[in-house]
């Protein structure tokens, strides 16, 4: 029983520290690891052309670049980040297929923020003909993923952030730019601000 206790403990204070920002992204370091993407190209012909000024027909191969792109939103879970999944408990990465399903959602694409809460592990469980975990055990799933580094509780009620070097729905590269945007001081929005003008764009 006091075991039980000390754990109950633990997992209160784990995620009594809530954050403003996303501290997976405070340090200003966060980085992405990119890689070429390669593209496939297609020769298609020979097709007939006609030159427009002396009425000479050729045959022509015709090159076409092609680029393949899923069709079906997904996460993207990181090869890198692999290992931080090995040591979950069973509960923990149960309600971590709840927290994918959250980030996977239209509206939380390039977001690094989702809103959890027990109603909507009840629901989410339920929708999938599953048994609904003890409320206890919701949160004590929840402060494993926040003490091992994928969520973190936002001061907003039932809002997380998520730890885009995990996984991710969208563009992270795009994501970075932006919260670097986000994130420049007041001298460099002024520089910013200077340029746009000297360039003529809107600031």
């Amino acid at each position: 029983m006091a075991s039980e206790v000390r754990r109950t403990g633990e997992t209160k204070s784990i995620i009594k520290t809530k954050y403003a920002e996303n501290p997976f992204t405070l340090a200003g370091v966060f980085t992405v690891p990119k890689k070429m993407k390669g593209t496939r190209v297609q020769t298609v012909g020979p097709m007939a052309v006609t030159d427009s000024h002396t009425g000479e027909t050729m045959g022509v191969a015709e090159i076409r670049k092609v680029t393949e792109v899923d069709s079906d939103r997904f996460v993207k879970v990181f090869v890198g980040q692999l290992n931080a999944f090995y040591d979950l408990k069973p509960g923990s990465m149960k309600i971590l297929t709840m927290v994918l399903h959250e980030v996977a959602r239209p509206q939380n694409m390039n977001s690094d923020r989702i809103y959890l809460n027990y109603d909507m592990a009840i629901e989410h469980f339920e929708s999938q003909d599953t048994r609904p975990p003890a409320k206890g055990t919701f949160y004590a799933a929840l402060a494993e993923l926040t003490e091992k580094g994928f969520i973190a509780p936002a001061t907003k009620l039932n809002l997380w952030f998520i730890n885009p070097a995990i996984f991710f729905n969208g563009d992270r590269i795009r994501f970075t730019v932006e919260l670097r945007k986000k994130r420049m001081s007041a001298a460099e929005k002024l520089e910013e601000a200077g340029q746009a003008r000297l360039f003529g764009e809107e600031a």
